[in-house]
């Protein structure tokens, strides 16, 4: 550990502290300096890497087997068969459920919307959305997994380069959605700027991304490792970045989502073990966790099964917080934020 003030935020530029040097990257032997600015409340890796085509090649062709993006593939090969393939995604994990809430909040004519996902991957959200009544385009820079999308769902998919389609297509898309995306791109306010100028004036740009303001600030790192993702964003932060870019921002109110969900965090066993080991090992495979990491892991899914039980879940929560301080509910706030900023 390291407190010395040595730096300048790479996001606001006031001051940061070095609150953690060699801290393991996402394979092994890479190592990070994680930096915290408490100006914007931003978290963020140093140094940045620009080549990470490889790593993405190895996490995308082994997705099913890494922990995280498993969850991915198997939203592939659901969601085809599935009446309501948005609220499956809605009901299933926050993000979703997140751009569904924004999109409802804002907008009452769907068939009216134009609607571009960035980063859209796999596909299956840009389906959705269309199986919804959107009118919905899926922007991607991999050519392979436009290709598959194509493949999969139909005629929805584009692969180009942000910059250089924002240039062709400026204000023409009334929302541009853009999830667990920011995290991962090294200078996030031109992106950021790019994707508005994609959106028509009083267009709305709904973003989701890792919540850091769920987190006391003593917790070093809850995201992926770097160089997956290089920041660690608060609302601040995004607040900080809609400001510099002239736009109006708001947040959507989690508590309705969780309220049907068990869904906390273990301060202490964070607190205990503040460091994300490596997934990858150096050759590129999938480093397996021991068994008893397993049979921690099978026990808390356990104990989270049980307490969806209607009338267990209330007793659960309220014996829990009596019993655990270190123990924090996801409510209005949870693991992940959506943000929608608004084109002036």
């Amino acid at each position: 550990m390291n407190n010395k003030n040595d730096s300048f935020c790479i996001l606001c530029g006031n001051s940061s502290e070095l609150i953690h040097n060699a801290y393991p990257g996402y394979q092994e032997p890479m190592m990070f300096d994680i930096y915290h600015c408490k100006f914007c409340n931003t978290s963020y890796s140093l140094p940045r890497v620009n080549d990470t085509k490889e790593l993405y090649n190895n996490i995308y062709y082994k997705g099913s087997k890494i922990p995280g993006y498993g969850r991915y593939f198997g939203y592939l090969r659901t969601i085809i068969n599935v009446e309501n393939p948005l609220d499956y995604l809605a009901n299933t994990e926050e993000s979703y459920w997140g751009v569904r809430k924004a999109l409802e909040q804002i907008f009452k004519d769907s068939e009216s919307l134009k609607i571009l996902e960035v980063g859209s991957g796999l596909g299956y959200l840009t389906y959705a959305l269309n199986k919804a009544g959107y009118d919905a385009s899926g922007l991607d820079i991999s050519e392979i997994a436009v290709q598959q999308a194509i493949n999969n769902f139909g005629n929805y998919y584009i692969s180009g380069d942000l910059f250089e389609f924002a240039e062709k297509k400026p204000n023409f898309f009334d929302v541009v959605i853009l999830t667990e995306v920011i995290e991962h791109v090294n200078e996030p306010i031109p992106f950021i700027a790019a994707l508005l100028k994609l959106v028509k004036p009083n267009g709305q740009l709904i973003l989701t991304t890792p919540n850091k303001s769920f987190y006391p600030s003593d917790i070093i790192w809850d995201t992926e490792n770097p160089p997956v993702h290089t920041w660690w964003f608060s609302e601040m932060s995004i607040i900080y970045i809609a400001k510099k870019l002239n736009t109006n921002v708001n947040f959507i109110d989690f508590s309705s989502y969780y309220k049907g969900r068990y869904a906390v965090s273990d301060l202490k066993a964070l607190r205990k073990k503040p460091l994300r080991m490596p997934i990858l090992d150096n050759i590129g495979e999938v480093i397996r966790p021991n068994k008893q990491k397993k049979s921690i892991s099978y026990l808390w899914t356990l104990r989270k099964l049980i307490a969806q039980i209607p009338f267990v879940k209330r007793f659960f929560k309220y014996f829990i917080k009596l019993t655990n301080p270190n123990i924090i509910f996801c409510k209005q706030r949870g693991y992940v934020m959506c943000a929608i900023l608004s084109k002036k």
